[in-house]
């Protein structure tokens, strides 16, 4: 049973949509725009001012709406996954360009021409906006990150660990009042010891120079490792395995050699599944810089690498190392998969590790996505454009239309700096000021002041400012462009029943 709905209803439920998703992430543009609290069922409610969050937490009981709620949303999304900022600039711009563009087709536009006019057009504001861009300084990473994360003390943090350690940075809720960096050095793995006997009366097993073995198979006894056990029994080097399991009598033995004897074996299981432990064995493969051995019987004393040093406490477990021809050679292929920066950070220079702090769960929580935002602004931060949207409202008071699609694109472009100005409760005598100077002056929203745009330290992430221009169009022009919509009302009772039951 399907329900098709075209026309004045359409219309109307686009419009309602659109205007639902554009005016609630919209007032949190800015340095001083509100924040909104979300209730989900899995968490405790949490405020946040974070776009593609409260996006994607924005739905309606209206099956058409809500249809058209999730294709806005991709706007949103798509430049979240491309460039990690900019979702509520990209929703504010949306909101215009479908809205200015829907009275054009209801005029008697025709829909395709003017997708066409304003595809365009879009090509042609990057291009000025290509031509406006400058490369970054050190100084402007903490500038947005500051803006991103809407707090200068981020961006302080921020600027240092950028500055030591690029891009390779984790994440985590800390349990103090404030925030905390560490700088890891080393390949850092899960310690999953086979018994917790190994570490005698110590938290942790410092071991130099020891040899590794790498298997990827159960160990039964002894006998699975004769050749290398003899070696380790005469010389005594220090042996650490890693395996996928070991027997309850292997480890005993071991534990007896180990704590009677003195003879320094230590037994680790592999941590992680899936693609993460793939990528652990081969990264681990070539810091000791030999192959994984797949079969018990395949062990012999060539199978042994070696390593710098290895520290295993209750957590974690530090392997320090000499780069190698093996680790060039897989961080070259690492480069070319999506998603491995991490690992590439291990392998190199190492990793920051910042540990958001607050007093309370909700403050933490909030804050994170503050850094979250802000660590995604200044990864794609090469190039850089005055902030507070003045880049896209020069370009829109030097536009002189000739065309429908340029008169929409003239009043897009300055809806996010009016947005951001009316929600610090700015008027338009801030954007006269401006004009006067030929925009030479900017409007620091946060310190309520002006500034001369080359000294100011109110700047966007050029990638990020276009990005938004590019992904909001797409989806206003889509959804221009869409005459009919169609749903499915089994699927309506369906959630009503459920609802009910």
């Amino acid at each position: 049973m399907k329900k098709v709905i075209r026309g004045k209803e359409l219309e109307d439920c686009m419009i309602k949509a659109i205007t639902l998703l554009g005016d609630t992430v919209g007032t949190t543009l800015g340095p001083k725009g509100s924040n909104v609290i979300i209730n989900e069922t899995e968490v405790s409610p949490y405020i946040t001012n974070d776009g593609v969050t409260i996006a994607l937490n924005i739905a309606s009981e209206d099956i058409a709406i809500d249809t058209i709620l999730t294709l806005a949303k991709e706007a949103a999304i798509k430049t979240n996954e491309l460039v990690g900022d900019g979702t509520t600039t990209t929703l504010v711009l949306l909101k215009t360009l479908y809205l200015e563009g829907l009275k054009y087709v209801k005029e008697g536009i025709n829909p395709i021409i003017l997708k066409k006019e304003m595809d365009i057009v879009v090509k042609d504001i990057v291009q000025e906006l290509d031509n406006k861009k400058r490369k970054a300084l050190a100084e402007d990473i903490k500038s947005i990150a500051s803006i991103s994360g809407n707090d200068e003390a981020i961006g302080d943090i921020l600027r240092e660990v950028k500055a030591k350690v690029g891009n390779n940075i984790i994440l985590k809720e800390g349990n103090k009042r404030g925030d905390e960096v560490n700088y890891l050095k080393g390949y850092y793995i899960d310690t999953i010891l086979a018994s917790s006997f190994f570490f005698k009366d110590t938290k942790e097993i410092n071991i130099s120079n020891p040899k590794v073995l790498l298997v990827n198979d159960f160990i039964d006894g002894i006998n699975d490792i004769n050749d290398v056990f003899n070696y380790v029994a005469i010389n005594n080097p220090g042996l650490v395995i890693i395996a996928k399991d070991y027997s309850e009598e292997f480890i005993k033995e071991i534990l007896n050699y180990y704590l009677d004897d003195g003879l320094n074996i230590w037994l680790l299981k592999w941590p992680g599944y899936g693609e993460e432990l793939i990528d652990i064995e081969k990264d681990i493969a070539s810091i000791v810089g030999k192959s994984i051995v797949n079969k018990c019987e395949n062990i012999t004393l060539d199978s042994l690498g070696s390593l710098n040093n290895i520290i295993i406490n209750q957590d974690k477990t530090i392997l320090s190392f000499e780069s190698n021809d093996y680790i060039k050679d897989r961080i070259e292929k690492l480069k070319q998969e999506k998603d491995k920066e991490q690992n590439i950070a291990m392998l190199t220079k190492g990793l920051a590790e910042i540990l958001v702090g607050g007093l309370t769960t909700l403050e933490r929580r909030e804050k994170k996505m503050r850094y979250e935002d802000a660590i995604n602004a200044i990864k794609n931060a090469e190039y850089v454009l005055p902030g507070c949207g003045i880049a896209y409202y020069q370009i829109s008071e030097e536009l002189k239309p000739q065309n429908n699609a340029q008169k929409i694109f003239k009043k897009a472009l300055a809806m996010p700096i009016k947005k951001i100005l009316y929600n610090a409760g700015g008027d338009e005598a801030i954007l006269e000021r401006i004009k006067e100077s030929n925009f030479q002056k900017l409007y620091n929203v946060a310190q309520e002041r002006f500034e001369d745009i080359k000294d100011t330290t109110v700047i966007d992430s050029y990638l990020v400012v276009i990005n938004s221009l590019i992904n909001a169009n797409a989806i206003a022009t889509l959804l221009l462009t869409t005459t009919s919509l169609v749903i499915n009302e089994n699927k309506i009772e369906r959630e009503i029943d459920k609802t009910i039951l």
